[in-house]
């Protein structure tokens, strides 16, 4: 593995930063920390259907349910990277290297690791979380109440399975100077699985989106329950979490903030659709609406989604 010392984190691919496997191509690529599209860690390309796609995060695991670090999102340098194949052995995984945030503070380390493949669908031994977000679903008439989506998947396979429904009818909030396309950002402290501490920007209410972007339990995306005070971007406040985190921590982690709204987990293991009825505070009334479709667990698939919807208004060509 070759490092370089000088190459930073911000949109870089290194020297030896790609591999092939058949018809796709894996990609170790370091992104920008308030990036909306872009994160840091594995990429993949499917040379048949042309879909590329963040597949992986790059963090240190030691035990089942003790993940360090998790996600490590973003990277402070990506390495390089190898897909490896013995059947011989069974070893089918990726070779990868990189400077990882240890706690996300100013600290770093040098990582070479390899994928978790984890096929036990009883056994903790790894974290598999991730989600998609569509384009704006626009209503072409004019405005509509948007009710809930039908949801069509593959039966669960495991009880621990979950598909989470986000949602919105608004524009997602930036920064503070409102230039650019930002997100709100800040680092904090957890205190325990479901609170930690931070200077939370101004603008976030109980109820918007948190992503943990770096740091123990990164990867994980939450609602905010509770704030102890109204954020105003310079005082320390109190933020609790809607569901426990995985990994229980004390040390320091990134934090996105943004205004999806949480609807009740599809867990069942004997169905394979669900409707999924919009009850968050907020207006539902709008000329589009956006979804954030989370998955975790093994062998989770979407098959189709179709949004449920009430005209409000209309309009007709003379």
């Amino acid at each position: 593995m070759v490092f370089s010392s000088t190459v930073a984190a911000t949109n870089t691919i290194q020297a030896h930063g790609v591999t092939v496997d058949r018809h796709l191509i894996y990609i170790n690529v370091g992104a920008p920390t308030a990036s909306r599209r872009m994160r840091s860690g594995i990429w993949c390309f499917n040379t048949i259907n042309k879909n590329l796609y963040h597949v992986r995060g790059i963090g240190q695991h030691k035990t089942a349910n003790t993940d360090i670090d998790y996600g490590a999102t973003p990277l402070f340098r990506p390495g390089a990277i190898k897909y490896i194949f013995d059947g011989t052995n069974a070893i089918n995984d990726l070779l990868i290297g990189g400077a990882v945030y240890k706690n996300y503070t100013s600290t770093t380390k040098t990582v070479i690791g390899q994928t978790i493949s984890n096929k036990n669908q009883a056994s903790s031994a790894g974290r598999n979380r991730g989600y998609f977000i569509t384009p704006y679903i626009p209503y072409e008439q004019a405005a509509a109440m948007w009710e809930g989506l039908w949801m069509k998947f593959k039966r669960f396979v495991n009880s621990n399975n979950r598909i989470i429904m986000r949602w919105r009818v608004l524009d997602p909030v930036r920064d503070a100077d409102g230039n650019d396309d930002s997100v709100l950002q800040a680092t904090g402290t957890w205190v325990s699985t479901t609170t930690f501490t931070s200077v939370v920007p101004t603008g976030v209410a109980v109820g918007d989106s948190v992503e943990v972007m770096a740091g123990d339990n990164a990867g994980c995306m939450f609602n905010i329950s509770v704030l102890s005070a109204t954020p105003n971007g310079s005082s320390t406040i109190t933020v609790t979490i809607d569901e426990a985190a995985p990994t229980s921590s004390t040390t320091g982690a990134l934090f996105n903030f943004d205004n999806w709204n949480s609807e009740t987990a599809i867990s069942s293991t004997t169905v394979g659709n669900q409707k999924v009825m919009f009850s968050g505070t907020d207006s539902k009334q709008g000329e589009f609406a956006q979804f954030l479709v989370e998955l975790r667990g093994f062998d989770v698939n979407i098959d189709e989604i179709i949004p449920l919807f009430t005209e409000l208004t209309s309009y007709q060509q003379k």
